[in-house]
């Protein structure tokens, strides 16, 4: 068996239906021109994620990562892991965000250790073979 999955549509606040084209759907090209269109559903600018908000740890940085592969959309996340007591990127985070980079072939700036903000432009995702070291005992599975 096996599943395809193009597009996924969400419906907007005011009941709109708004597919989003997962970045794989589309050949670089396209995908280089869909950037260059503004969607009528999305912002244009990167979507801003709070990093504070919910438990305000490294899930909201591996979750908005990964759709953002995913949907092909840029972030930038700020106050990262700010209620801790060690605010701003550790080496897991850190790793995991280059992870999400170099599967999906986009690019990262402000990536270093302790950073409390970042920005991600994901490319196309691409299938191989990817390595990781968080040179800490933070679990590899979070990066999966």
């Amino acid at each position: 068996r096996s599943l395809q999955v193009d597009e996924v549509i969400y419906q907007d606040k005011n009941g709109k239906h708004c597919p989003i084209k997962l970045a794989g759907a589309l050949g670089p090209a396209e995908m280089q021109q869909a950037r260059k269109v503004p969607r009528v559903c999305s912002k244009p600018h990167p979507m801003q994620i709070d990093g504070s908000v919910l438990e305000g740890g490294g899930q909201i940085l591996r979750m908005s990562s990964a759709y953002a592969a995913l949907f092909g959309t840029e972030v930038h996340i700020s106050k990262i892991r700010a209620g801790r007591s060690k605010p701003g990127l550790a080496a897991q985070h850190l790793e995991s965000l280059r992870l999400v980079r170099d599967v999906s072939g986009g690019s990262l700036s402000n990536d270093r250790i302790g950073a409390t903000s970042v920005s991600f432009a994901p490319g196309q995702l691409k299938a191989g073979t990817f390595t990781a070291d968080p040179g800490t005992a933070g679990a590899i599975t979070l990066m999966v």
